[in-house]
């Protein structure tokens, strides 16, 4: 048998399924909080730099002061691909 159907064995059926198990979910969980964290990062550096643009750069990119939330969210979901 090899290590990795070893290891795959243990981690399904072996006394230490459950903790295989709760490691896995931990994992996942860091992984998840890390994307999030990393959007979060982006909207935010996003609203900063459309926030400092002047009033003028705005106009001509065609948005306003309000419309900046808005546009960092469209900016952002354009650079995920959705």
């Amino acid at each position: 048998m090899s290590d990795s159907a070893h290891f795959k064995s243990l981690s399904e059926q072996g006394p230490f399924a459950g903790v295989f198990r709760w490691l896995s979910n931990l994992w996942h969980g860091f992984a998840g909080s890390a994307d999030m964290m990393l959007e979060a990062l982006k909207h935010g550096r996003m609203m900063s730099v459309l926030s400092n643009m002047s009033d003028a750069q705005l106009s001509q990119i065609g948005i306003t002061r309000a419309d900046i939330p808005a546009y960092a969210k469209t900016l952002l979901e354009r650079d995920q691909g959705h």
